[in-house]
């Protein structure tokens, strides 16, 4: 048994489990892949995704209520279609920065999350 570090040139290798269990494609530019083989066969796998995570969003009082905080976010959802980045993670505790997610349509993820 080999282990290594994948080159992004290697991603294409792990496509079939990826859409096999529903996952998405890797972004070659912020991902790093540890991967085991036995012989020529890839057997293991664990990927490290550098995700972007947006926040804060901040809109001084006097001008809230104008629709900029959706104009300054479809900008930046454009910016990260253009540059290829699969998506991006939204925290929030606001209604109405919920409420400008669900616009987008962005789904709330029930799922637990560990830190280190």
């Amino acid at each position: 048994m080999l282990e290594r570090w994948l080159a992004p040139d290697e991603f294409h290798l792990l496509e079939p489990t990826l859409e096999s269990n529903g996952w998405a494609s890797l972004n070659q530019n912020m991902t790093q892949v540890r991967a085991a083989f036995d012989g020529d066969k890839l057997i293991a796998f664990l990927v490290l995704q550098q995700y972007p995570v947006l926040g804060p969003l901040w809109v001084a009082p006097e001008y809230r209520g104008n629709g900029l905080p959706g104009r300054l976010a479809l900008e930046m959802k454009n910016f990260i279609n253009e540059i290829k980045i699969r998506g991006f993670i939204v925290i929030s505790e606001s209604v109405f920065t919920e409420a400008m997610c669900e616009h987008f349509g962005m789904k709330r993820v029930e799922s637990p999350v560990y830190m280190l």
